[in-house]
């Protein structure tokens, strides 16, 4: 089977340690384009590294895909043929090299270098639905075991206990970690493993073992080796969230060399995320680490783009080359952060130089925009948004108080439930509250969803049908804009809504303000947007896009 990859992939490249667990584009071959031949190689493939238990979670995760395009609105986006295999170097007896398998909700990174053995992490599973609650695989539980086993050891802590390993009342919103390149130990949280009686810890290690089992024998035992030569004893158990099931929930399993992170945030604690990290190991890292000190100053030579950085002392930060001849037919050319071959890469930014790094941060300040705000009477930001976003920039922010803010604002709570429930989201569990919506979105989201709405509903005295007509073309649009986002992975699908839905915000501002603005907007909406910003400034002076950038700049400072 022929693998496609990126130009030089190399066991040390970029592209190897940037790992996702949601629907992108991806390196690598999807099983799409592969015939029954080639995808049993893949299966194959996959079966040298995981057990029949890991091999069955996986095609489970693979198969909820087309559970989500049955029962979510926006369904159709789901495919189980996206899913990718890559390999990283030329396998070899002696080299290092590497492969993974990803796609939503799956990340199973493999890293070997010669006799020694072998590293699987890190590893992602991950399960939306958790639990199916209609159609033909109604009761499927992919990650049951997980969620089971933990529910096992919690109720066998007596209360004292219990009050040590409860950490949180409250989720966190995703595994904490997220797919961060590199992981250091969380803070210490939970109850250490040292303070368990016998049958305890044996549960413990039963939970542990649940993620071990994933994986082949070998690599199996090398899991469980690096839990005990860490230290039993010395290993934390913490929970967050409620205790009872269907609700959202969170717990992880830290020892001194790994770390095993579980959430099930989203959808009411019917969607889970899992993921299992070694803070030395992650991609084989002390593999390589051994194989450059044995290679040192021999023939051997490592010409991955990371290497080549390493040995010119140049940045990493890449412009997008052309399309050119020398890159395989059919192949795209890479994003900014992807490996293309060094020959057609100059970097664009020495990251060494902090002044640059101040420069482009520069808020830049609309021209003219205290003359506009004194003009047309742009209004400052809405106080809730200020306090919610003061809040929400906090270390530790307070969902309490963030879904108080909200609740004050009875229209703007009913606004967020009423959107958050809409068919866009899709989402298979209605949020019954504001703290559910934050729990379910995150902070980010939930701040662009309010601050749309404010936004929208300034303008909302405004009855005429021009002001609805341009409401309803915008938010057509910002579905399109966010299906094709999320189908060319060109930017995350939340962004690119609110962006192609306030794009021309400053088109409400003009229609509030000026009543002959309707002429104009109905007589250029079928002309080019140059055409309009020319009557525009001929008329006014200025034009809506400065409105929208001056009433951008105000609400945000």
């Amino acid at each position: 089977m022929i693998v496609i990859m990126h130009p030089h992939a190399t066991p040390d490249d970029i592209d190897r340690v940037q790992w996702h667990y949601t629907p992108r584009r991806r390196n690598g071959i999807a099983l799409k384009v592969l015939d029954a031949r080639q995808r049993e190689a893949v299966h194959a493939l996959l079966r040298e590294a995981l057990s029949a238990v890991g091999h069955r979670k996986v095609v489970n995760i693979i198969e909820l895909e087309s559970v989500l395009r049955e029962i979510e609105t926006f369904g159709f986006m789901r495919d189980p043929e996206r899913y990718h295999v890559t390999v990283y170097g030329k396998p070899d007896r002696q080299a290092p090299w590497g492969w993974r398998f990803e796609g939503h909700h799956l990340s199973l990174n493999f890293t070997l270098a010669g006799n020694r053995v072998a590293v699987d992490a890190p590893s992602f599973l991950g399960a939306n639905p958790a639990t199916v609650t209609t159609g033909a695989k109604k009761g499927l539980r992919v990650l049951g075991q997980e969620e089971d086993e933990a529910r096992k050891l919690l109720a066998m802590l007596d209360p004292a206990q219990r009050r040590e390993a409860i950490v949180d009342s409250r989720t966190y919103g995703d595994i904490v970690t997220a797919n961060a390149e590199k992981v250091e130990p969380l803070a210490d949280a939970g109850i250490l493993a040292a303070k368990l009686d016998a049958a305890q810890r044996a549960q413990l290690l039963t939970l542990i073992e649940v993620y071990v089992s994933t994986f082949r024998e070998g690599l199996a035992k090398a899991r469980l080796a690096r839990v005990h030569e860490g230290g039993i004893e010395r290993i934390r158990f913490a929970w967050a969230g409620s205790t009872e099931p269907g609700r959202p929930h969170y717990y992880r399993i830290q020892g001194p060399l790994f770390l095993i992170e579980y959430d099930a945030s989203q959808g009411g604690g019917n969607h889970i995320h899992t993921v299992w990290r070694d803070f030395s190991g992650d991609f084989g890292r002390d593999l390589l680490r051994i194989h450059y000190q044995q290679t040192a100053g021999t023939a051997h030579r490592h010409w991955g783009t990371a290497a080549r950085a390493r040995r010119a002392g140049t940045p990493l930060l890449l412009k997008k080359p052309p399309r050119t001849a020398e890159m395989p037919p059919g192949a795209r050319a890479a994003k900014a952060t992807r490996v293309i071959p060094w020959s057609r890469c100059e970097p664009i930014m020495d990251i060494s130089e902090p002044t640059l790094a101040s420069e482009a941060t520069t808020d830049v300040v609309p021209p003219g925009t205290a003359e506009l705000v004194k003009e047309i009477g742009i209004p400052p930001c809405p106080a809730v948004l200020a306090q919610f976003m003061a809040e929400a920039n906090r270390e530790e922010p307070d969902f309490r108080r963030l879904s108080h803010l909200i609740n004050k604002d009875v229209a703007l709570a009913a606004s967020v439930l009423k959107t958050i429930n809409s068919p866009f989201y899709g989402l298979a569990r209605k949020a019954r509250t504001v703290q559910d919506a934050l729990a379910l979105l995150g902070l980010r989201e939930t701040s662009r969803l309010i601050a749309g709405l404010l936004l929208r509903r300034a303008f909302a005295s405004s009855q005429s049908p021009v002001m609805y007509e341009f409401w309803d073309s915008s938010s057509r649009i910002a579905l399109i804009a966010a299906y094709l986002a999320r189908e060319l992975d060109v930017a995350r699908l939340d962004e690119a809504h609110t962006f192609a839905l306030f794009r021309d915000c400053g088109v409400p501002v003009l229609l509030t303000r000026y009543p002959e603005y309707e002429n104009l907007y109905t007589l250029t909406r079928c002309e080019n947007e140059r055409r309009r910003s020319e009557m525009e400034r001929e008329r006014y002076g200025f034009d809506h896009a400065l409105v929208g950038a001056t009433l951008v700049f105000k609400i945000s400072s």
